[in-house]
């Protein structure tokens, strides 16, 4: 006699989530950001880019995947300086997370989750390397991935480590 067999777990659609391996560049626009260096605020407008690499989610195979982040570089130029955020460290483990939570129309949670350093060119010293303690976390529910004009939430301030010199 054969055993029951179960009723596979509910997918939701394929072709909503990006498929194994792909990778997605997204822009980023990060407009009137602040940022807080040797006792001085800037409201500063980010441009860049982000890549992403799809991976699969253990956690949950069914709905969602994980995001390992293979380039992040966005920057802001002032009449005080230069200001770049970029990518901190190689994402050997992904932790970022897209999630499909409704079929139609497509809803999405993307948590992002984004180790990063912040580089400072002000004034006529060397540049300042500012890493971070922990990564960045953002959140969104988005409609599509890549995702297009859709604002994220910033869950925390960044706090940086220790000046590293270039």
């Amino acid at each position: 006699m054969n055993p029951p067999s179960r009723p596979a777990p509910r997918r939701l659609r394929d072709a909503q989530v990006p498929p194994n391996g792909a990778e997605n560049p997204c822009s980023v626009l990060a407009l009137n950001s602040q940022l807080e260096y040797q006792g001085q605020s800037y409201d500063l407008d980010f441009r860049g880019g982000i890549k992403y690499r799809v991976t699969q989610n253990p956690d949950d195979p069914t709905n969602s995947v994980r995001l390992r982040l293979v380039g992040h570089r966005l920057s802001a130029g002032t009449e005080e300086g230069q200001f770049t955020i970029e990518q901190g460290d190689f994402d050997v483990d992904a932790k970022s997370v897209l999630k499909q939570v409704q079929e139609f129309p497509p809803k999405y949670e993307h948590k992002d989750v984004l180790p990063f350093m912040a580089t400072v060119e002000a004034g006529s010293g060397a540049p300042v390397v500012l890493p971070t303690k922990e990564p960045v976390i953002l959140k969104a529910t988005v409609t599509e991935f890549p995702p297009r004009g859709d604002l994220y939430t910033l869950t925390g301030k960044a706090r940086r480590t220790r000046r590293l010199g270039r």
